[in-house]
């Protein structure tokens, strides 16, 4: 299956000009558009291209709900949503007939009035027969999420992100892990990071960096869907536990083991000190 990734490395603050919010939003219907005449059945864009007021979100969505649907491909985006009082972090799936096919909601965040709950396990298949997942960002760095889409039966998640420059390549690393861990592949796109597509045994396939203005648009081809059973999908947190089992283990017994060592010097002392008779 062909995926397309783009990102443009601008946020699209409430300061920002009017006018460069709109080059920027064109930016990305071009990606999608370029993407798709190139073959991409599937696009990933990033995590919080802008954070919106409801009603601007709601306009935004129905904006790349008809880009989906004259592309007629399966689209991912992320925006922030201000209602006030709180605030939400989502990742969209549009699907090529232009209606909203799922929410997704970050789960770990750092602003104190950020909504959270339980992690939703979003999957979906498509049309070249791929079990797909969403994630965003710092989510994927957890194992339990990954746990639960492989326990789901997906072979592939994808992961609108916002990286920090420097964090860059081990953002991109510790989510590969997880796909490692839990047997699938892992479409990666991080405004400040990597464009980044790895395999369900964390081969990259595809890894860009990005740019302001026009963006970068990468087109990447997954090996067919299959499935990958690996032993973590098996004991899960059971390995983490055994592993502290058998340090305490080997702690008692390197106690265990000194002290029989101290018990035979002393001994050996004791008998040095015995007068002869």
């Amino acid at each position: 299956m062909a995926v397309g990734l783009a990102a443009i490395d601008d946020f699209l603050g409430p300061s920002v000009p009017q006018a460069q919010v709109e080059r920027v939003w064109t930016g990305y219907e071009h990606h999608v558009a370029q993407l798709a005449g190139q073959g991409a059945q599937l696009i990933v864009l990033p995590e919080k291209i802008a954070v919106l007021t409801p009603a601007a979100a709601m306009a935004v969505q129905g904006r790349f709900a008809a880009a989906a649907a004259s592309a007629r491909v399966w689209l991912v985006l992320g925006v922030g949503i201000d209602e006030g009082a709180r605030s939400r972090n989502l990742a969209w799936l549009i699907g090529p007939d232009g209606t909203l096919r799922a929410t997704y909601q970050k789960q770990h965040r750092r602003r104190a009035n950020a909504v959270s709950m339980p992690a939703p396990v979003s999957r979906w298949s498509t049309s070249r027969g791929y079990q797909a997942g969403l994630a965003i960002c710092k989510d994927m760095h957890f194992a339990e999420l990954g746990l639960r889409y492989a326990h789901a039966g997906a072979d592939l998640v994808l992961v609108p992100s916002r990286d920090f420059g420097a964090d860059a390549v081990y953002a991109a690393r510790l989510s590969a892990l997880r796909g490692i861990e839990s047997g699938f592949g892992m479409v990666r796109v991080a405004r400040e990071g990597l464009l980044s597509v790895t395999d369900a045994h964390g081969r990259v396939l595809v890894r860009g960096a990005l740019e302001p203005l026009p963006g970068t648009g990468v087109l990447a081809y997954l090996p067919p869907p299959g499935t990958t059973r690996t032993t973590f999908q098996t004991i899960g947190e059971g390995g983490g536990w055994l592993c502290v089992a058998l340090a305490a283990a080997m702690l008692l017994f390197a106690r265990a083991d000194k002290r029989t060592q101290l018990n035979g010097a002393g001994l050996r002392a004791r008998r040095t000190r015995e007068p002869l008779v």
